[in-house]
């Protein structure tokens, strides 16, 4: 009895057997190796004539494929065999092993134990929407990349590779891949059915190369792993026909964007500031900022503003798409200078988030300051009441000579009247002598 031992696939892909089954495609070439036993006993046969040899026969559709070898002394045969390259009508066929020339009254037995499956058909991946819904790779957030969980249904009739389903993706940007973005990654099977596998993981399809993804980028997605018979997928999902998955870019970008310091930038010593801080969130996430405001002085320490050892930091809610959000502080001035002030977010020490710049503590006025000021003013006022008293003098000086002047022309108008009384006789006198 030819007892096969070995079955190799001779045609890349080439895959091993799976126990005594091997999965080729058509027109593949495959080899057995085995060796001769005696039946009843199952004894390695041990005297091997010379024209001792093997038939290997496969029943391929209706058309028998076999080829006649050799037996070598030592009771071991091997041959090779060439399928044909058509769909045979069952995919499973037994390869059948018979011994030929068997000496004297000796008979052979024949050999069913080794068998192949020619599977024609091209698995197909399937992105069920309808079961997996969450999980089917239509629309990722750009920031929940790093844990997506990714399901793919492989539909196929004798079924995929043992083992988990080998995926890779790359991110395309302008129609093109982004090199260095290309990855790869593994699904395990969760179901195995007689023709649908589901497969199911979580990924980090993050960019390899820390590439910050922006609007329009999105990512190829397909499957390497082919069937047991090597056939690669075919349809949505294949290296050829990659799933398109559009990438929304959902980002929380909460940030400071000015402040407004109360009563002023120069306060007295001792005095205590409001300082209004506003933030925004342009981004499509909303997300939230821890914020305290605190003094760097000598020594490197940080001291905590009046309000944030008051009530702690502030948690500052920033809505999706928001500005002008409010945030306030307390600080007093509690010496003078221009005090190394910070905006601290979420407890970062050794990265300062934003400085609260341009304030300036004035000392408090001293008693010396204030008699000095005081002497000034009154210098000030007998100054001023020494000016007026010059402007009124000189105005009064000035009404005295209109006085005297109105006087003078009064005299100088009766003169001339009693000048005139005193011509007229004399033009009488005139007319009455003419007469």
């Amino acid at each position: 009895m030819a007892v096969p031992e070995a079955l190799v696939d001779l045609t890349p892909p080439s895959f091993d057997p799976t126990d005594d089954t091997l999965y080729l495609r058509q027109g593949d070439e495959f080899r057995m190796d085995g060796s001769i036993f005696y039946a009843g006993s199952q004894v390695l046969a041990s005297e091997i004539p010379d024209d001792l040899q093997v038939e290997i026969e496969v029943i391929y559709g209706t058309q028998e494929v076999d080829v006649i070898v050799d037996v070598g002394s030592d009771g071991t045969f091997s041959g090779s065999m060439i399928l044909p390259a058509r769909v045979p009508l069952n995919p499973n066929m037994a390869v059948t092993t018979s011994v030929l020339n068997v000496p004297g009254s000796g008979s052979s037995m024949s050999n069913i134990d080794a068998s192949v499956i020619v599977d024609s058909k091209a698995p197909q991946a399937l992105f069920n929407l309808a079961d997996y819904p969450d999980s089917s790779l239509t629309i990722l957030d750009s920031d929940m990349l790093a844990d997506v969980t990714v399901t793919v249904t492989m539909v196929d009739e004798i079924g995929m590779m043992d083992g988990p389903l080998q995926v890779s993706w790359v991110y395309v940007r302008s129609n093109g891949p982004v090199a260095g973005t290309e990855a790869t990654g593994e699904l395990v099977m969760i179901i195995d059915d007689d023709t649908n596998d589901v497969y199911q993981s979580e990924l980090d399809l993050n960019p390899l190369n820390d590439m910050r993804v922006e609007a329009g980028d999105y990512l190829w997605f397909w499957i390497t792993s082919t069937d047991k018979s090597g056939n690669e997928i075919i349809g949505s999902g294949s290296e050829s026909a990659p799933r398109q998955v559009t990438l929304r870019i959902m980002e929380f970008l909460g940030q400071y964007t000015r402040s407004v310091i109360k009563p002023g930038l120069t306060p007295t010593q001792g005095e205590i500031l409001t300082i209004e801080t506003f933030w925004e969130n342009p981004g499509k996430r909303e997300g939230e900022l821890t914020v305290g405001l605190y003094e760097l002085i000598e020594g490197g320490q940080w001291r905590e503003s009046l309000s944030t050892a008051s009530t702690g930091p502030l948690v500052v809610d920033l809505p999706a798409e928001s500005s002008s959000v409010y945030a306030e502080f307390k600080w007093e001035s509690w010496q003078p200078g221009q005090p190394n002030l910070y905006l601290i977010v979420n407890g970062d020490f050794d990265n300062p988030y934003q400085p609260i710049t341009g304030i300036n503590v004035q000392p408090p006025a001293t008693t010396d300051s204030g008699g000095e000021d005081s002497q000034m003013m009154v210098l000030g006022g007998v100054l001023i009441v020494v000016i007026l008293g010059i402007a009124m003098f000189m105005l009064r000086g000035r009404e005295t000579d209109d006085y005297y002047y109105e006087d003078e022309d009064e005299d100088y108008y009766e003169d001339e009247s009693w000048e005139y009384e005193d011509e007229e006789p004399e033009e009488e006198d005139a007319d009455e002598d003419t007469e």
